[in-house]
């Protein structure tokens, strides 16, 4: 899965959504059918911890109207 300049979505990255209003952090990346599976959800997307809401799922549908704007490379979240 990838940022819009192509650049690869990366566990631990911090990111920013809802038009760069809101931050987060990027916890996990569901791109298989397990992964989608594990997590109980139907869609591709990225789990991110964001610290207004918790955690949030954000769909690759809602990245095409709303992409993840990238802020910096992170640690791994369980490293």
């Amino acid at each position: 899965m990838t940022y819009t300049d192509g650049s690869e979505i990366r566990i631990g990255d911090s990111v920013r959504i809802e038009h760069g209003r809101t931050p987060g952090t990027v916890e996990m990346i569901v791109e298989t059918d397990a992964d989608m599976r594990g997590l109980g959800v139907d869609v591709r997307g990225v789990m991110l911890l964001s610290p207004p809401f918790g955690r949030v799922y954000w769909t690759v549908e809602a990245m095409e109207e709303d992409p993840l704007i990238f802020d910096q490379r992170g640690a791994a979240l369980n490293a």
